[in-house]
């Protein structure tokens, strides 16, 4: 599931990753999370898996995450 606002925030993303930039990461990932709140709520997160695994991803990159 990727629409125009998740698309410019995945950039941002990659953005991030080159500029090694936890920050800008962090602000993605809280965007699209939110943007995506109601497919959690209906247990719909198999649409949004590989958006959610790309911020993983991205986050592991700068090390960020665990």
């Amino acid at each position: 599931m990727t629409d125009d606002a998740v698309s410019s925030f995945l950039k941002s993303v990659t953005l991030g990753i080159e500029l090694n930039e936890a920050w800008i990461l962090c602000s993605a990932t809280a965007y699209i999370w939110n943007y995506n709140n109601h497919v959690l709520d209906q247990n719909r997160h198999r649409e949004i898996v590989d958006t959610l695994q790309t911020l993983l991803d991205g986050l592991r990159k700068v090390g960020h995450a665990g």
